[in-house]
């Protein structure tokens, strides 16, 4: 979601993980073998990396401080971008390299996480680009001695906040190594979802033959679920992958469900953490002029649940955790 015009590829950046830089950092090791293994499966898949190399008065260009690990080497082609301060577009030819790939998205990855990965993330993003963070594949040197927090921290709390960056129209976020999809930003978002925020994952539909709805999507190889006889030609939830669930309602059950929402069925389900997490989302909401209703869901379920209406009038769902204690034993007996 770049902001950049005519920008659809991915690189991965690799900034600064050169002998003198990483030496004595936090975890090197195992950070340099993440970094490692994402340059391997870029190459694989054919997304471009691109190195930074930093040079400066206290690390000589050309001195063995200088060098990049030695358990990473550039590939023939691959670009190399010399820089002098902690932003790598800084006066530094990156942006013409990634215009060059048609690059609107970096996955970054490298050191030193407090100095030169911050100043690099945030110098994409106002440049327009989307800029996801490896949150396993970064690390920085122990300046506790200085007042700085201990390097687990600082990585950590570098992870948090990146994981919330939000701008118009430019994706952000952090995602483990294993996680990493080049070719999808929507998916490295979507194994992040947000402790306390709402994360989509549930989609309905009102079936007037359940039944054959049943057979329809088991056909399509998906996985559904047999539940208590006394719900079966009410409700069925197909299994979608990735936690994402299609729900199957009658019409009797989408109306008790709704209990007064115009008659129609919730569209979307967004999971949230906590129920004051719903009750928080839902005031501002309501009091930013939608249009909204939360009981008599409670007791029908067992969660915290809320509607509101989407500015087209699409009615949304907000769901807390389900707990058992507040369900109603009323089904469809």
């Amino acid at each position: 979601m770049t902001t950049l015009e005519n920008r659809p590829n991915t690189a991965l950046l690799v900034i600064d993980v050169q002998a003198g830089v990483v030496e004595g950092a936090y975890e090197r090791d195992a950070v340099v073998a993440n970094v490692a293994s994402l340059v391997d499966r870029a190459r694989r898949e054919g997304i471009s990396v691109v190195w930074v190399q930093h040079s400066d008065e206290q690390l000589s260009k050309g001195s063995d401080a200088w060098r990049i690990v030695p358990e990473l080497n550039p590939g023939e082609g691959e670009p190399v971008v010399e820089k002098h301060y902690g932003d790598s577009f800084e006066d530094t030819r990156l942006e013409g390299v990634l215009a060059d790939l048609t690059v609107g998205r970096i996955v970054v990855v490298g050191a030193q996480t407090d100095a030169c990965i911050r100043s690099t993330l945030h110098g994409a993003f106002v440049r327009g680009y989307d800029a996801t963070l490896v949150s396993d594949a970064h690390t920085t040197e122990d300046q506790s001695e200085w007042g700085a927090p201990p390097p687990e921290k600082v990585i950590a709390h570098t992870n948090l906040y990146w994981r919330y960056q939000s701008a118009p129209g430019r994706t952000a976020g952090t995602v483990e190594t294993k996680d990493v999809d080049f070719n999808s930003p929507s998916s490295v978002h979507a194994g992040q979802a947000r402790a306390k925020g709402p994360r989509p994952d549930q989609l309905n539909l009102v079936v007037a033959n359940m039944d054959a709805s049943v057979a329809f999507y088991r056909r399509l190889g998906l996985s559904i679920p047999d539940i208590d006889p006394a719900w079966q030609g009410h409700h069925r939830t197909v299994e979608a992958g990735d936690g994402v669930v299609l729900d199957l309602d009658s019409e009797e059950f989408a109306r008790r469900w709704n209990g007064g929402w115009d008659g129609e069925r919730v569209v979307i389900g967004f999971k949230i953490e906590t129920r004051q997490g719903v009750d928080e989302l839902y005031e501002d909401l309501t009091h930013a002029g939608h249009p909204g209703q939360q009981e008599p869901y409670d007791a029908f379920w067992g969660a915290r649940y809320a509607v509101v209406g989407d500015p087209d009038g699409n009615p949304v769902g907000l769901m807390s955790r389900v707990d058992p204690a507040r369900r109603s034993d009323s089904g469809f007996r």
